[in-house]
Parts: structure tokens; sequence; C-alpha cells
């Protein structure tokens, strides 16, 4: 049996891999499902986080951080697996991410030149669609958005939730709420 703590984004993907696995599941949430940080999201699936590559490549080096830019890939391509293969209504659709800049150009240009040593498209613009002038835009092709809370219900049926069940401790192989 494997007990999940928290039933956002995080926590219902990784019960619902666990119970495909075949793996027995339950989810505990103190309060309600997918109504935290998950609730807010900006429904942004995207292997753009920021100036991160660079930032991955200075610290971990070239081999570390292409791991993670793969992690970010397949984060991705799962997403629209499990769409498909649920027939979930989520609005998923296919859109690039952006990072700009209105100050800074160097480091997109930097961003980009370690998207592409790690084999991550990424074009440097100096034009954009956002409403007010940038001095360069970095764009990654191919990223998603969707309607997260329409996905998350269709993960969540077959899981087995308990809502309102605020973990008070968790020791050796126990866990333990208010009920």
């Amino acid at each position: 049996k494997v007990a999940i703590i928290g039933a956002g984004i995080a926590g219902l993907l990784t019960a619902w891999f666990l119970q495909e696995a075949g793996l027995r599941v339950v989810v505990l949430e103190a309060g309600r499902t997918a109504a935290g940080q998950t609730q807010n999201t900006t429904a942004k699936i995207t292997a753009q986080h920021g100036l991160t590559y660079r930032k991955l490549i200075e610290t971990f080096g070239l081999q570390r951080a292409a791991q993670y830019a793969k992690a970010s890939w397949k984060a991705i391509a799962d997403y629209r697996s499990i769409v498909k293969e649920l027939h979930i209504s989520c609005q998923l659709e296919e859109v690039p991410a952006y990072l700009y800049t209105r100050f800074n150009p160097k480091a997109l240009a930097d961003e980009a030149h370690a998207a592409a040593q790690l084999g991550i498209e990424a074009t440097l613009l100096r034009e954009s669609a956002l409403p007010f002038p940038v001095e360069a835009a970095l764009c990654f092709p191919r990223q998603a958005q969707f309607h997260p809370l329409q996905f998350l219900k269709a993960v969540a049926e077959p899981l087995t939730i308990y809502e309102r069940s605020l973990v008070n401790t968790v020791e050796e192989h126990s866990v333990s709420t208010d009920q």
C-alpha cells in the first residue's frame, strides 16, 4: 500500500501513475482535491522554467542538466498521453512558451545557448506578440496548455481519495490522521 499526502496535481498524478503500475494507493488531503495551489495554476505544461538551463549546466554539469531537460519534455508527452488514453476533455492545445525581457537580452541569449547545448529547440526573437515592447523573447515551441481542473477530475476518478484528512504524523510505515 502507498499513501500519498496531498491531492494537488503532483499528488494526484503520482497516485495515478502508481495505481497504473499495480500498487494499492490512497490519497490523503487536508482540504479539498485540487483546491490549493493547483486550483490557481497558470495551466501551462512547459519545459521552459525561467532562466533554468544555463544555471543547471553551470551548477550540475551538462549531463545532469540534460536529465532535467529530458524529464521536462517527457512530462509534456506524458500529459498528452494521459489526455489521449483517458479521453479527457480539458482543452489541451499545443502552444509556444515565451520568456521575455525588457532590459537584458544577454541573459536570454545565454539561456538560448544553454538550451541548444541540451538539444532543446528555442529561438531568440526581437519581437513578440506581447502588448508591450520587449528587448528580446525566447520562444520554446511545442509546449502546451490545458484546463487543469478538468484534467484532474478525470485522473482522480479511479483513485481512492480522503478529503479533509489532515495527516498528523508519519512514522516508519504508518500515517495517522484525525480520522
